[in-house]
C-alpha cells in the first residue's frame, strides 16, 4: 500500500487507547500469576516472589537465593541458563552456585543441577541416595550424602573430584565446600579435609586448628568456623583475605569470594575483608548504610515498627560469589553488593504480576497491573531507582514503559517521565507533561504516541537530531504504534505503512516495498522489524550478525520484539523464535519454555544481549503483614488481607515471631476471622531474642478457606496468654503470611 492511499484502519488509534484504559481499570493481581524469566547476558527467573529469602549464593556471576516456601530465585548472567530455574522443580531445601552453573537439593533428597555442562558438572551421578547439602565449584560439583559420604563430578584435571591424598582415612562428613578448583570436606570429628588444587595453599589447613564447625572455598584461598565463634584462612593471600581481623569474635556463619572473605557476627552484623576492587566489602548501598570503610562492620540503623522505635537491621545469612557479597536481612529480604557487571548485585523487587515488559542493553523493566514500574539488571551504567524501590521518584500509575540501551521512559496520565545516566553514573531524570496512549525509548531519544494518532519526540543526544516527519507530528497520518532503536524511530500508520526516521547508516530507515500493510513494529539497535498483517516477518537494516534473516520455515508469528543484534517472534502457537546474534546467549531459547513448562507464553521482549518472555503460570497469592510489632502479655495482633482470590489449592499461613518467651510452655494462637486455625502455633524456648525470627507453618485446606473468605477478606490474628511476654527482647517482632495457588490462570492475554 502505498503512503497516500487513504487508511483502511480508521478504528485503530482509538482501539489503542482503550485498550490502554482497559489495562488502567483491571485489577492488580497476585504474584507468579504473570511471571517473567529472561535469558541472555542478565537473565532471570523464579523472581516474581523473593519475600522470606533465607538462603543465598553466589556463583562468578549470578546470584541464586531459596525462600521460606522451598521456591528458587536467579538473576545475572545467564549465558549458560545457570540462571533459568527448571519448572516443575518442586520444594527445594539447599542451593548452590558454581562458575556458571547452579545446583539445588529437593525435599526428596534429589539433586538438580542447570546451566554450564561442558566439564558435566550438570550430570548429577544416579546411585547418590538422598543427599543433604550441595557445593559448586567453577566446573564441579559435590554432594553430600545422609550416610556422610562425599561424592564430586565435573571437572577434576587437579584433583578436585578426586579424593584426599594424604593424611588419615576420612570417617563420615556434615558439611562441604568447593572452590576454584578445590574441594572441602567438614568431618564430624570437626576435621577439616581438603583436596585439590594445591598451588596456594588452599588444602593445606594450618595445625592445631581446632574444633570445625563450618567452612568455605573461595577462588584459591579456604575459610573455616571454629566452634568458639572464631575464624582461620588459608591458601592465596594476594588481597589480605587470609589475614583475619585480630578482634574478631561471636562469628555464625562464613563466606568466601575471589580474594575476599566474609563473616556473620551474632549480632546479626557482616564483617568482610580482602579484595575490595568492586567494593564488595562495603555494603549495601540505598540501604540506609553508612559510609564505612571497607572491612568494617555493616549494620544500618533504620526505623522499626511503631512510633518512635530504631532497630538495626539484622542479618541472618550470607553468601560470596567471585567479586560480590549476598546478606539475607531478618525481615526476609535479600541484599547484595560489589561488581555488578551482569546485573548480579541488583536484588529484582519481586516483579508479582507484570502486564509489561521493557528491555534495555542490560536493564529490565516491568509495569504491573497496579501501575507501579520495576527496574533490575545491570545498574553500572546509571542508577535508575533505589534498590528495592518500585517507584522510582514517587511514579505511580505507569501506563507504558519503554526502555533504551542505557536510559528509560515512562507514561502515565500526566506525562512522560525519562532517565538517563551521567558520567557519574546517577541517572537525570525528565519530566514531559502529556497525554499520551504509548511510549518508546531509543538510546537517548523518546517517543510518545497521543490518542489522537500524533507522534511527540524528545532527543538529548547531539548525534540523532531528526525529528519525525512533519506528517506525524501534525496528525496528517494517523499513527497508532511507535518503536526505537538505538538512533532511529519507526511509526506505524492506520493504513498499515510503516515509515522510519533518524540515522540511516544501515539503512534502517529505508522501509522496503515489500513490507506492505504491517500490524505491529519493533526496532533493534540498527534495524527494523514489521509484522505484517499476514503473520509474516519484514527485517530490513543491519544484518552483520543475522538479524534480519528471517528464518524461511517460521511459522505465522503473533507478536516481534527487536534486540541489540538478534530479533526475537512469538508464534501464534506460543512458541519463541530468535535469530541474529548469540554472543550472550540471548537466542538460545529455553527448551522448557517452548514446551509450555514455565507456563503460556504471552509476550516477548528483547535487550542488547538478552531476551525475556511474560508467561501464564499458576498463579500464586503471596502476601505478608508485615512487621505487626511484638506479641505477648496477652495483646493480640491482628492484619487484615484483602482482595483475595479464591483458592484454587491449600494454603500455606507463616508466622514468624522473634521474642523472649519466658517460659517453655508458652504458646501463640491463630485464628482467621474469628475461627480458630491453630490453638498452638509453636513453643519457644525462653530467653532466645533469635537473630533469625522463629517461624511455623500452617497448612489450611483450599475448601476451609474459600468458606473463611469474606468478600475476599481475611483477617489473620495472633493471641498470646498474659504470662507470654517479650519485654526483654529489644527488637522483638511478629508477622503472618499467606500463600496458596488461586482459582484459574488468572491472565490477561
Amino acid at each position: 500500500m502505498r503512503p497516500d492511499e487513504p487508511s483502511t484502519l480508521p478504528a485503530a488509534a482509538i482501539a489503542l487507547a482503550a485498550a490502554f484504559a482497559a489495562v488502567l481499570a483491571a485489577p492488580a493481581r497476585d504474584a507468579a500469576a504473570q511471571s517473567v524469566l529472561g535469558w541472555g547476558y542478565t537473565g532471570y527467573s523464579g523472581i516474581d516472589d523473593l519475600s522470606l529469602v533465607t538462603a543465598a549464593a553466589g556463583g562468578d556471576d549470578h546470584t541464586v537465593v531459596l525462600t521460606l516456601h522451598g521456591t528458587v530465585g536467579c538473576w545475572g548472567r545467564n549465558t549458560h541458563g545457570q540462571c533459568t530455574v527448571p519448572a516443575g522443580l518442586g520444594r527445594v531445601i539447599a542451593i548452590a552456585a558454581g562458575g556458571n552453573h547452579t545446583l539445588c537439593v529437593r525435599d526428596d533428597g534429589t539433586a538438580v543441577g542447570w546451566g554450564d555442562n561442558r566439564q558435566g558438572q550438570c550430570e548429577v551421578p544416579r546411585g547418590l541416595g538422598r543427599v543433604t547439602a550441595v557445593a559448586a565449584g567453577h566446573a564441579h560439583s559435590v554432594a553430600l550424602a545422609s550416610s556422610g559420604a562425599v561424592v564430586c563430578w565435573g571437572d577434576g584435571t587437579l584433583g578436585q573430584c578426586g579424593t584426599p591424598d594424604a593424611g588419615p582415612q576420612m570417617g563420615p562428613s556434615v558439611a562441604v565446600a568447593a572452590g576454584r578448583s578445590h574441594t572441602m570436606a567438614l568431618g564430624d570429628d570437626g576435621r577439616v579435609t581438603c583436596w585439590g588444587d594445591t598451588a596456594w595453599g588452599q588444602c593445606a589447613p594450618p595445625s592445631g586448628l581446632g574444633f570445625v564447625v563450618a567452612i568455605a572455598a573461595g577462588g584459591v584461598h579456604s575459610m573455616a568456623l571454629r566452634d568458639d565463634g572464631t575464624v582461620a584462612c588459608w591458601g592465596a593471600n594476594d588481597f589480605r583475605e587470609c589475614e583475619v581481623p585480630a578482634q574478631l569474635r561471636g562469628v555464625t556463619a562464613i563466606a568466601a569470594g575471589w580474594g575476599h572473605s566474609v563473616a556473620l557476627l551474632g549480632s546479626g552484623r557482616v564483617v568482610s575483608w580482602g579484595r575490595n576492587h568492586f567494593r564488595q566489602l562495603d555494603g549495601p548501598r540505598g540501604d540506609g548504610a553508612p559510609d564505612l570503610p571497607p572491612g568494617y562492620e555493616y549494620g544500618s540503623e533504620e526505623p522499626a515498627a511503631g512510633p518512635e522505635n530504631k532497630r538495626r537491621t539484622r542479618f541472618t545469612a550470607i553468601a560470596a560469589g567471585s567479586m560480590h557479597t549476598i546478606a539475607v536481612r531478618d525481615d526476609g529480604r535479600a541484599t547484595a553488593w560489589g561488581d555488578d557487571t551482569c546485573g548480579q548485585s541488583t536484588v529484582p523487587p519481586g516483579v508479582g504480576a507484570v502486564v509489561e515488559l521493557a528491555s534495555g542493553s542490560f536493564l529490565s523493566m516491568a509495569r504491573r497491573g497496579d501501575g507501579a514500574v520495576l527496574f533490575w539488571g545491570r545498574q553500572t551504567a546509571g542508577r535508575f531507582a533505589p534498590p528495592r524501590s518500585p517507584n522510582p521518584s514517587g511514579l505511580r500509575d505507569a501506563i507504558a514503559v519503554g526502555a533504551g540501551p542505557h536510559s528509560a521512559a515512562v507514561l502515565t496520565a500526566e506525562g512522560v517521565a525519562e532517565w538517563a545516566p551521567t558520567r557519574d553514573a546517577v541517572a537525570r531524570a525528565s519530566w514531559w507533561p502529556l497525554s499520551a496512549v504509548a511510549v518508546a525509548r531509543g538510546g537517548l531519544h523518546t517517543v510518545a504516541l497521543t490518542a489522537d494518532g500524533r507522534v511527540w519526540w524528545r532527543t538529548l543526544s547531539m548525534a540523532e537530531r531528526t525529528p519525525p516527519p512533519e506528517a506525524l507530528r501534525q496528525g496528517q497520518r494517523t499513527v497508532v504504534a511507535v518503536a526505537c532503536g538505538e538512533m532511529h524511530s519507526s511509526a506505524l500508520c492506520a493504513d498499515g505503512s510503516v515509515v522510519c526516521w533518524g540515522s540511516n547508516d544501515a539503512g534502517q530507515c529505508d522501509v522496503p516495498n515489500s513490507v506492505g500493510r504491517a500490524m505491529a513494529i519493533a526496532c533493534g539497535w540498527d534495524h527494523s522489524i514489521a509484522l505484517r498483517v499476514d503473520g509474516t516477518v519484514a527485517c530490513w537494516g543491519s544484518d552483520r550478525f543475522g538479524q534480519c534473516r528471517v528464518p524461511e520455515a517460521l511459522p505465522m508469528v503473533a507478536e516481534i520484539a527487536g534486540g541489540g543484534m538478534h530479533t526475537v517472534a512469538l508464534t501464534t502457537a506460543g512458541r519463541v523464535v530468535c535469530w541474529g546474534s548469540d554472543s550472550h546467549g540471548q537466542c538460545r531459547v529455553p527448551e522448557a519454555v517452548n514446551r509450555g513448562e514455565h507456563g503460556r507464553v504471552l509476550a516477548i521482549s528483547a535487550g542488547g544481549f538478552h531476551t525475556a518472555v511474560r508467561l501464564c503460570a499458576t498463579p500464586m497469592v503471596s502476601r505478608s503483614s508485615g512487621d505487626l510489632g511484638p506479641v505477648g502479655f496477652g495483646v493480640p495482633r491482628e492484619h487484615t488481607f484483602r482482595d483475595l482470590p479464591a483458592p484454587g489449592g491449600d494454603a500455606v499461613i507463616t508466622v514468624r515471631v522473634r521474642g523472649d518467651l519466658r517460659r517453655n510452655f508458652e504458646y501463640l494462637r491463630l485464628m482467621a476471622n474469628g475461627v480458630v486455625l491453630a490453638e498452638r502455633v509453636f513453643v519457644l524456648g525462653a530467653r532466645d531474642c533469635p537473630g533469625t525470627p522463629d517461624a511455623a507453618d500452617i497448612t489450611v485446606r483450599a475448601a476451609d478457606l474459600a468458606a473463611l473468605l469474606v468478600d475476599g477478606t481475611l483477617t489473620l490474628r495472633l493471641d498470646a496468654t498474659r504470662q507470654t511476654g517479650t519485654e526483654e527482647c529489644p527488637d522483638a517482632m511478629c508477622e503472618v503470611h499467606i500463600r496458596y495457588r488461586a482459582a484459574g490462570d488468572g491472565c490477561a492475554e
